[in-house]
């Protein structure tokens, strides 16, 4: 009886010890650096993320993608980066600076044509802006990739010419679109999940995908990372179902 009970209790100790331990939660903070064309959709998911893992902490840093990229080169702080095209990226990857296997494309979007809400000029083309009687074209300056994908669209028109004159320059891409919410421009070249967030401006046109390079959001760890556990687990949660359905939502192309 004894050394039936002995096996038994053996038997036990071994399945214990080959048992994998259930993994302990991650913690702490991380530095998201995003761009700006992402605020809104990624704050809610940190929000979220956040109510369902407690004791973590997401800080964001949105901005320019190319002003981002320059930030990370100089070594601020950031665990992840996520930026609004695949050339600033691969800069970072260039530089051996991003943990390349953990690198996925997250999202895409549209480019548009926007003008003031209450605009009763008749403008129905990306070509109206070569017109005389519009004076002012807010587009993202050299490096936002909303404003390179807006040059894009006006060389292969071959507008480039006519229309940079007017251009008036925003540091990224939500400057851009408070110029034309202001009526301080006649029209101007956003995101459209941008547009889709103000009243205060209409779409007009929609540019097509083969007058510009890809819109697509990809998100890498930064290699690094104060928190590379969480930063690992937060950017799997942006390409989870519950990511997709806000992403999608919000007016991106989900992968």
């Amino acid at each position: 009886m004894r050394f039936r009970t002995y096996l038994l209790l053996s038997s036990l100790l071994s399945l214990t010890a080959f048992t994998p331990a259930q993994a302990a939660p991650v913690k702490g903070s991380i530095v998201v650096s995003a761009a700006a064309s992402l605020k809104d959709v990624l704050s809610a998911l940190g929000t979220s993320f956040q109510a369902q893992h407690p004791g973590t902490k997401i800080d964001f840093n949105f901005g320019s993608s190319g002003t981002l990229r320059t930030q990370i080169e100089a070594g601020a702080p950031a665990d992840l980066f996520v930026p609004a095209d695949d050339k600033n990226m691969d800069s970072l990857v260039s530089q051996n600076l991003i943990d390349t296997p953990s690198r996925r494309v997250l999202a895409g979007n549209r480019l548009v044509l926007v003008v003031p809400s209450d605009s009763r000029l008749k403008i129905k083309s990306f070509r109206d802006l070569t017109r005389a009687d519009i004076e002012r074209v807010a587009i993202g300056a050299t490096g936002v990739p909303a404003g390179d994908r807006a040059r894009e669209v006006f060389t292969k028109l071959r507008v480039t010419g006519q229309i940079e004159p007017k251009a008036v320059r925003g540091k990224d891409v939500r400057e851009v679109l408070a110029q034309v919410e202001t009526g301080n421009v006649e029209a101007g070249i956003v995101y459209r999940t941008d547009a889709l967030t103000s009243s205060r401006v209409k779409i007009i046109a929609t540019a097509p995908t083969n007058l510009h390079s890809p819109i697509r959001y990809p998100g890498a760890i930064v290699k690094g990372a104060a928190n590379h556990p969480l930063a690992a687990q937060f950017l799997a949660y942006l390409r989870s179902g519950t990511a997709k359905a806000k992403f999608k939502a919000a007016g991106f192309v989900t992968p």
